[in-house]
């Protein structure tokens, strides 16, 4: 009975072993580049960039496209849309020594005339995987709060996933 109970705790520690040891780690310094999963808009694709910091410890500088959740429109034929406030960052999301990594961001945006209120959360869930990739999800919730208007408009979650390579 005890020989069995032995056996099966090496085995559970074997398995736990081997699970620490199979999680991918990112390259040290590596410049991640990307697209989500949402269409692309006159021929541009939503990018995602970031890095990965020397210590392997951080994500920094993750930054995608999105016109939030409630959309945009009237893009120039011929012209990339990614570009100024179409592009979105989280500054820093820790990266777990099993190579996961996530963030949220809340922007909030108010104006006086009219007079509104539009906050926009932005939360990316990803990991690392073999092949100096990563994959996950970035996801859009936003509320726009008008004086004229006493329900606050919602929308979302927006889900959109992500691959980047080094």
């Amino acid at each position: 009975m005890i020989r069995v109970s032995v056996v099966a705790a090496l085995s559970v520690s074997a398995l736990i072993l081997c699970s620490v040891a199979s999680a991918v780690v990112p390259k040290a310094g590596g410049h991640y580049k990307g697209v989500t999963s949402m269409t692309a808009i006159n021929g541009f694709s939503d990018p995602v960039t970031f890095t990965v910091a020397a210590n392997r410890k951080t994500v920094k500088g993750f930054t995608f496209g999105t016109f939030g959740c409630m959309g945009a429109g009237g893009f120039k034929p011929g012209v990339s849309p990614w570009t100024g406030t179409a592009l979105k960052q989280i500054a820093s999301m820790p990266i777990s020594s099993s190579g996961r990594f996530s963030g949220t961001s809340l922007v909030s945006h108010s104006q006086t005339s009219p007079k509104l209120t539009d906050t926009v959360s932005y939360t990316v869930t990803g990991r690392f995987v073999k092949g100096g990739k990563a994959t996950g999800t970035i996801t859009v919730r936003e509320k726009l709060t008008q004086a004229a208007i006493k329900t606050p408009q919602t929308c979302g979650p927006a889900p959109m996933t992500f691959g980047a390579s080094s």
